[in-house]
């Protein structure tokens, strides 16, 4: 983890900062960079995911659909 976490830190992507209550704890979080690479790979997946379900067809969205909603169910949302 602290090589995954100094390589994100010299890309400017995430930053490092102490704790206030407790000197051995660094705090991580993504830099302004870091969160815009997050948001534009979220939107990419969605919208390759979302291109991909377009081209279903009518039964499969359907299925699709009701497997949504049984993992709605299940997971209580």
């Amino acid at each position: 983890m602290t090589r995954i976490v100094s390589a994100l830190t010299k890309q400017g992507l995430v930053e490092k900062r102490k704790n206030e209550r407790d000197g051995r704890i660094r705090l991580i979080g993504a830099t302004p960079t870091g969160k815009k690479l997050l948001i534009e790979g979220k939107e990419r997946r969605v919208r390759v995911l979302a291109e991909s379900i377009a081209g279903l067809d009518a039964e499969d969205r359907a299925t699709l659909k009701r497997a949504v909603e049984i993992l709605r169910e299940i997971s209580g949302g």
